[in-house]
């Protein structure tokens, strides 16, 4: 009996489990504590966005206007994605895929010649509301 009692715990224990992220990941104030080498932030205007066959996988182009962390350079590239995690709790928390023209928010990671977004940080916003961690970091 214990036995089957564990094994139903286990198959269906996972279902309840929230969507578990590191609080880099999903604060920004935790983000700008803890910077480590290869940590970029900084704000543009999203100029191109080239999509995979497979239509999950995006190159984007972002003209930057503001840097936070990082080596400021003009145009920086950005891969996002779309579909993420699928049938798990996190479904859809790192999807990102900004339209062309839209102001957006980067934080995340320096890979070699491109940035990999952290999300849910990152995303589209105005100008005009930057988060409060960011104008108290300057």
């Amino acid at each position: 009996m214990k036995f089957i009692i564990l094994v139903l715990a286990l198959l269906y224990g996972s279902e309840v489990m929230a969507c578990s992220l590191d609080p880099r990941v999903y604060d920004l104030k935790a983000f700008l504590a803890k910077s480590k080498n290869g940590d970029v932030v900084f704000t543009g205007r999203v100029v191109s966005v080239t999509t995979s066959e497979d239509g999950k996988a995006h190159r984007i182009t972002v003209k930057a206007e503001r840097w936070w962390r990082g080596h400021p350079r003009e145009n920086v590239v950005v891969l996002g994605r779309t579909g993420t995690m699928l049938g798990t709790s996190c479904e859809g928390v790192f999807d990102f895929s900004p339209p062309v023209d839209s102001t957006v928010l980067i934080v995340g990671e320096e890979r070699g010649a491109e940035i990999h977004a952290l999300l849910p940080i990152s995303g589209k916003i105005d100008t005009e509301q930057l988060p409060q961690e960011l104008k108290d970091s300057r």
